[in-house]
């Protein structure tokens, strides 16, 4: 009998961080962008990948702007050989950013803490009704 498919997270890094607070900023409202972009690993590692999470924010204008960029990547091994098609996308496009979101979270949160402002709390994402939608969305684009 085999083992049942599992996604390991091996690790994360933070490989890009950029903040621009003014002095005036108060925490009224900020719109937050999410994306989230995969990496396939080679043909010799193919079970292997990375996962990358990419958020920018920025707040109102009149509230003196904090513009904000962090790119995180998380690193995923899938273990097993017996795997389909549909369990490698659901890791890579639904498991994976769910797993890695929460560091990405806890990260924003605390610099922006250390920066001595009240600090920004990402909402948390569906990243199933995400991939849902882009998967709607590839299915509109014209062919050929």
């Amino acid at each position: 009998m085999s083992e049942p498919t599992k996604l390991q997270f091996d690790s994360f890094e933070v490989i890009k961080i950029n903040i621009e607070r003014f002095q005036n900023w108060k925490k009224k409202q900020v719109a937050f962008d999410v994306k989230h972009v995969s990496e396939l690993g080679s043909k010799e590692n193919s079970n292997s990948f990375h996962s990358y999470i990419l958020v920018t924010a920025k707040g109102e204008e009149e509230a003196g702007p904090i513009n904000l960029e962090v790119h995180v990547v998380g690193k995923f091994t899938i273990i097993g050989d017996h795997i389909t098609n549909k369990e490698r996308e659901s890791f890579i496009h639904i498991s994976s950013p769910a797993i890695l979101f929460p560091y990405v979270r806890a990260f924003i949160s605390s610099v922006t803490i250390q920066m001595n402002i009240e600090p920004i709390i990402l909402p948390p994402v569906n990243f199933y009704a995400a991939a849902a939608r882009q998967k709607e969305e590839n299915r509109d684009l014209p062919s050929g």
